[in-house]
């Protein structure tokens, strides 16, 4: 049997000084044989994908509670994040 090199991805946190990557959030595997296996393991994992960057749970950039956008966002008063376009659509807090 011979040995050789090959090729695997994972996915480690764009938030700088962070390591946290693929299989870090207890899953079975840590790398993958595909760049969007690796992908969907680090979302069914709770890591968000914000145009193409990668960020685990506790670096998590805002997104809209209603589309998930991550630009101009605004936060409401209850503490949720909106874009301009769905902060119109909730009610103030009396």
């Amino acid at each position: 049997m011979s040995v050789r090199e090959v090729t695997y991805y994972q996915v480690v946190c764009d938030h700088p000084g962070c390591t946290v990557a693929t299989g870090d959030d207890g899953g079975p595997h840590s790398a993958w044989s595909s760049r969007d296996g690796a992908v969907w393991d680090w979302t069914c994992g709770d890591g968000q994908t914000v145009d193409d960057r990668h960020y685990c749970e506790a670096h998590r950039v805002p997104e809209c509670c209603d589309c998930g956008a991550t630009d101009s966002l605004v936060k409401h008063d209850d503490g949720d994040h909106y874009c301009p376009t769905h902060i119109l659509t909730v009610r103030s807090t009396p």
